[in-house]
């Protein structure tokens, strides 16, 4: 959770901060 928050947090760059989020959930849930 302690990275999905972080990737949550508003960013400069959105694509990236979501491109983030999902590669930490697949491995996180894998």
């Amino acid at each position: 959770y302690r990275f999905w928050r972080k990737t949550r947090s508003p960013n400069k760059n959105s694509k990236c901060v979501g491109a983030d989020a999902n590669r930490n959930f697949g491995m996180k849930w894998m």
